[in-house]
């Protein structure tokens, strides 16, 4: 029953994922009205009616990954690169340490009870501590492998930051004055800060 329960909810779980590749998004706006709710968008007054039609969340993925790689990976920087790839390898060792934990734990329980021998008994528990002190454990605390791809992420974050707001300073810059006209400023400072925190935070 468990099992046939277990089945039910993965079957059903990739169901939703399929119906969800052909649902409608959110309808498509001109970026200028998200912006300014008050004001027309004066740069692109004339937007077809293809525009309103609602489509699909997953259309156009390839673009915005094509979009946002030159910031997941930094060009003209070898440093920065090696950061990308060493960050994602302790990524992959988060993940190994998380499937080792309960295995020695295991192996801990079934020495305990067969009577093994103390230095067999004292290098498993070791290895348990060293595993758990690179997991982390506790309330919410991380371990020594998770800080450490923080801490080796600062760098890749700061470039993309910095990258992300020179491009959009650049843009903002080659907009008529017309536009900067229409458009008020807390509205545009806040829309381009929430932008780049959301970049950040998805990259």
């Amino acid at each position: 029953v468990q099992f046939g329960l277990w089945l039910f909810r993965y079957l059903a779980t990739a169901t939703l994922f399929f119906l969800g590749l052909w649902a409608p998004g959110l309808p498509q706006r001109p970026y200028m009205l998200l912006i300014n709710e008050d004001e027309h968008d004066v740069e692109h007054t004339a937007q077809g009616p293809a525009a309103e039609d609602n489509q699909s969340t997953w259309q156009g993925f390839r673009t915005k990954v094509r979009l946002l790689l030159p910031y997941m990976w930094p060009r003209g920087s070898l440093f920065l690169q090696f950061l990308v790839l060493l960050c994602l390898g302790l990524l992959g060792v988060e993940r190994a340490i998380n499937v080792f934990v309960p295995i020695y734990y295991k192996n801990i329980v079934n020495e305990l009870s067969d009577g093994s021998s103390w230095r067999r008994l004292a290098t498993t528990v070791c290895v348990y501590v060293l595993l758990k002190f690179f997991q982390g454990g506790g309330a919410g605390a991380s371990g020594f492998v998770s800080n450490l791809r923080s801490f080796l992420w600062i760098r890749v974050q700061q470039y993309t930051n910095r990258v992300v707001q020179v491009r959009l300073f650049g843009h903002l810059h080659s907009l008529s004055l017309r536009w900067h006209l229409g458009r008020k400023t807390g509205d545009v400072l806040r829309s381009i800060d929430r932008g780049t925190s959301s970049i950040n935070s998805l990259l």
